[in-house]
């Protein structure tokens, strides 16, 4: 909690110092995530039915993009060096978590069901970049920190053979959103593609690696359940590949 306080502080300083600066760049990114997104987890639903919820661990691949607003100070230390900050906002699909549900498992052996759910999560993160601008083709390291908003929505479930006598939940997992402290780190290349000197803006193209740590995601509870057990995923981390594209005015 102390570190998502301190994550949004910061952004609020940043932002306010961004409002003061003459130069102002604009970010828009897109691509594809890849991620294993898992959970195993026993959740006691009352004190008579305990289940469990074995995941499948299967590579998923969903939609990342990403909009920013920054500034870039440039030739730092007298070297061809430029650093870029940006403010990031991220929309990160990660597909569905899909696994097997074992009903019951502290009573018995019971007919199984498959379930699934969505996870998607939407980072907002302060992005320092550093730019080696020797070259045409410009390579690029960034970092970047801040807080996710991870949510776990549209969970449902069927037999895992129809024939059996296992049932769907009536009423499934509510859907969850909870803030969690993130970060990334990457390196990519750009290039510039437009310039006009006279309106003092100029225009380049990115391509971006980004590895994402954006923390944990769970469910809600059921009506039925008496604990305060969730259905989570305790990490949610993805690997992406996007194409950027950067301006800057003023």
């Amino acid at each position: 909690m102390q570190r998502k306080k301190i994550c949004l502080a910061t952004l609020f300083v940043f932002i306010t110092s961004l409002c003061q600066a003459g130069k102002v760049d604009l970010s828009l990114t897109g691509g594809a995530a890849f991620s294993r997104p898992s959970n195993n987890t026993t959740l006691q639903l009352n004190q008579f039915v305990t289940s469990l919820y074995v995941n499948d661990e299967k590579n998923q691949a969903g939609f990342f993009a990403g909009i920013g607003i920054g500034h870039t100070f440039e030739q730092i230390y007298h070297k061809p060096l430029n650093l870029s900050l940006n403010l990031m906002l991220y929309d990160v699909s990660f597909g569905h978590v899909t696994g097997t549900e074992q009903p019951f498992v502290s009573g018995g052996d019971f007919d199984t069901l498959e379930y699934k759910f969505r996870v998607r999560s939407y980072p907002l993160m302060i992005m320092p970049r550093l730019i080696f601008t020797s070259f045409s083709w410009q390579p690029f390291i960034f970092g970047g920190l801040g807080v996710s908003w991870n949510r776990a929505y549209d969970y449902q479930e069927k037999p895992t053979d129809s024939s059996l006598g296992a049932a769907p939940a009536t009423v499934p997992f509510n859907d969850k959103t909870i803030a969690a402290f993130a970060y990334q780190v990457g390196l990519g290349i750009q290039h510039q593609i437009y310039q006009n000197i006279k309106q003092h803006i100029t225009l380049d193209v990115a391509m971006d690696y980004h590895y994402m740590n954006l923390g944990t995601g769970q469910l809600g509870t059921i009506p039925a359940e008496t604990t305060d057990d969730h259905l989570k995923v305790p990490r949610l981390s993805a690997q992406a590949l996007a194409i950027s594209l950067n301006a800057s005015l003023g």
